[in-house]
């Protein structure tokens, strides 16, 4: 499994309602793209954090993450949430340990 981790600073204008929106349309955008296995968004608890927004998604595979970053509901998403309301960002992909059953002592 692929972790994909999104942080962004947001445009001055952007205030809580605007964060708020930008989980919502992130979300209902982002679910419909087929590669996508789930999706989390939320905003940082530090009220200085320069990332105040971030999005957590999972793909099966590095080779689903690259369909993913062609879909037009990807396109949509970059359109609508990233250039309308964020100033710049930053991502990092984690290998997961797609064990299945983990035992933790």
């Amino acid at each position: 499994m692929i972790q994909h981790l999104l942080f962004f600073k947001l445009k001055p204008e952007v205030d809580d309602d605007g964060v708020a929106e930008m989980m919502r349309t992130s979300r209902s955008i982002l679910l419909k793209v087929p590669e996508v296995q789930s999706i989390r968004t939320g905003r940082s608890t530090d009220p200085e954090s320069e990332w105040p927004f971030y999005i957590s998604l999972e793909f099966e595979s590095l080779e689903k993450k690259r369909i993913y970053e062609d879909d037009a509901m990807y396109l949509k998403f970059q359109k609508v949430v990233v250039d309308r309301m964020t100033a710049s960002s930053y991502h990092m992909d984690y290998e997961t340990d797609s064990t299945k059953d983990l035992k933790y002592s």
